[in-house]
């Protein structure tokens, strides 16, 4: 099956040939050139979140974590543009570092919280939180295209 993620920071886009078949997950699903969910490049890490069907799916390089089986715990820190966050899947330890010299910006017309310039930090916040990982599965139930806040096109 293949997955399109969206970069957090760009318009460009990465796919990733999943093989879910052996965990009984979406089996005859296709994305069918949806975009799925949102990654970054965190240090040496690539981690992406996306949604299939109604399960919400984290990958890390080439570990994909069914978040609906698996208990995921998060932890993040910061020491001026250096960050940590460490993802425990179960009883395995993921130590993401990287650096991240981005700031928010503010403007008369909009501000912008830590957040949205750190995607670990917006990983760690989703984790840290049931109810923003139930909004995240409604939102990109049918992909993240129709929502012009995930850098979709409105023609």
């Amino acid at each position: 099956m293949l997955v399109v993620l969206k970069d957090y920071f760009s318009s460009s886009r990465v796919t990733i040939d999943l093989d879910l078949d052996k965990t009984g997950v979406c089996k005859g699903q296709s994305s069918q050139n949806l975009t799925m969910g949102l990654y970054s490049q965190l240090g040496t890490y690539r981690v992406g979140l996306f949604v299939i069907g109604s399960k919400l799916f984290l990958c890390m390089n080439d570990v994909i974590v069914d978040t609906s089986i698996d208990e995921i715990s998060t932890s993040y820190s910061k020491n001026e543009e250096w960050r940590e966050l460490q993802i425990r899947v179960g009883i395995k330890n993921h130590l993401i570092a990287y650096a991240n010299p981005r700031a928010p910006v503010s403007t008369p017309f909009y501000s912008e919280d830590e957040e949205d310039v750190d995607f670990g930090l917006w990983i760690h916040n989703i984790f840290s939180s049931g109810e923003r990982r139930q909004i995240i599965i409604n939102r990109w139930a049918n992909g993240i295209d129709m929502h012009p806040e995930n850098g979709a096109s409105i023609e």
